[in-house]
């Protein structure tokens, strides 16, 4: 497998250039053909190698490093999407309170004058 020496921006644009479709084509198979999904993930993958090469704690690149990459954003995306749609289904099974807040000053009416003065 060809890696590439990203040290350098003529590097990283040679493996840019060189791996894009590979990475491009893996990606839209994981997000089943959603271009702008796929094109987004594949952004996210290619700014994180660049921010990593620049930071010198990547010196080489290769087809196999960048599409291992674009999957483990798309299960980050899934996972993240699913704790939101759980957080969602929670707060929209919550019963509803019959009056709610509305119905609190009525409620303190009806108490004791003791037991109003304590609240309010």
């Amino acid at each position: 497998m060809t890696a590439w020496d990203v040290t350098t921006e003529a590097g990283f644009m040679a493996c840019y250039r060189a791996t894009f479709a590979d990475v491009y084509r893996y990606a839209a198979m994981l997000c089943g053909g959603d271009r702008a999904t796929a094109e987004d993930l594949v952004q996210d993958v290619y700014l994180a190698a660049l921010t990593k090469a620049r930071r010198g704690a990547v010196h080489e690149l290769s087809t196999g490093y960048l599409t291992v990459a674009a999957r483990h954003r798309f299960l980050d995306r899934v996972r993240s999407s699913h704790r939101e749609e759980r957080r969602l289904r929670l707060v929209s099974s919550r019963p509803e309170q019959e009056g709610g807040a509305l119905a609190v000053p009525g409620r303190l009416a009806d108490l004791p004058e003791r037991e109003r003065a304590i609240l309010v």
